[in-house]
């Protein structure tokens, strides 16, 4: 429950805000042209293209951490935790799909379009990843092999999952 509020906090937070801050510094910049043409020292854009250009250059820059943050959780928590709850892969795809509309809108209204930089993999996301695969590999061993019970001490269900974890490849 924590986690899904905190996802629908940072959507929130992705869309609406940079939304609300251009809004913000566009009705600034309206202010500063209409005390400039109050002095008559208002200048004029040469063309739409320059006004386009001068306003994307005062919006906020796009940061994909925070972007690769999210694609890494919710990796984590439907790799680890669907054998618990395997409607969670349909609450990821719906939260995706919401995803992509919030991306399009922060990468096309809310902030200045990336510089396309050269990349040979994902860098040290990859450890997190593959770390988070193991993981999980664990985890669903750990929930499949261990089913709740009356016991106290569940010992012959955790030798079963070290000897699976111990015999298993990463």
């Amino acid at each position: 429950m924590t986690s899904k509020c905190h996802q629908n906090d940072a959507q929130v937070r992705e869309t609406v805000l940079p939304l609300v801050q251009e809004w913000r510094s566009r009705s600034a910049e309206a202010k500063a042209e209409a005390e400039k043409a109050g002095g008559g020292e208002a200048q004029e854009p040469k063309d739409a293209l320059e006004a386009a250009i001068n306003h994307e250059h005062r919006m906020a820059q796009y940061h994909e951490f925070d972007d690769f943050l999210e694609m890494a959780l919710q990796f984590g928590y439907l790799t680890m935790f669907s054998s618990a709850f395997p409607f969670a892969a349909l609450c990821a795809w719906a939260n995706n799909i919401l995803e992509i509309r919030t991306d399009f809108l922060k990468l096309t209204v809310a902030s200045q379009r990336p510089f396309p930089a050269p990349a040979i993999g994902i860098g040290s996301w990859l450890l997190a990843f593959e770390f988070l695969s193991a993981a999980a590999v664990v985890t669903n061993v750990a929930l499949i092999g261990d089913p709740p019970g009356p016991e106290l001490c569940p010992l012959p269900s955790l030798d079963i999952f070290f000897f699976l974890f111990q015999n298993e490849s990463f």
